[in-house]
């Protein structure tokens, strides 16, 4: 679809492909487990450059020690949620629950997340 560049930054592992970019978190050095963020730029979104990028970070994963890839759209957010719904159907991650007011509007409102989570169980 497109070539992209992948790049560490610290604990962070980030594919850029110039339309928008995927990032893998794993918060400490040597984690098993990554947080997964996605932006696609808005005259791209709704192309597939979104699941596309997906698909590079779980390859990436598979080559990187990364187990486990957590994906946590806010649940007030229709574009991620109907994303993280689309992902998780073609990529295998399961929906694992809801993490109650994990985000802060910083309007005084918090805000669910949506958890999924994709293992690397070898297929």
């Amino acid at each position: 679809m497109t070539k992209g560049l992948w790049s560490s930054y610290g604990t962070s592992h980030i594919f850029d492909c110039g339309h928008g970019f995927v990032e893998l978190d794993r918060h400490r050095p040597g984690h098993h487990c990554a947080s997964l963020r996605v932006e696609v730029d808005e005259d791209d979104s709704q192309t597939g450059l979104g699941t596309f990028m997906v698909g590079e970070a779980i390859e990436y994963a598979k080559t990187h020690d990364i187990h486990r890839i957590e994906l946590t759209p806010w649940r007030d957010n229709p574009v991620s949620t109907a994303f993280a719904s689309r992902i998780a159907a073609k990529y295998g991650f399961r929906y694992e629950g809801m993490k109650r007011q994990a985000g802060y509007r910083g309007n005084g409102q918090f805000v669910d997340a949506v958890l999924y989570a994709w293992v690397n169980d070898g297929a």
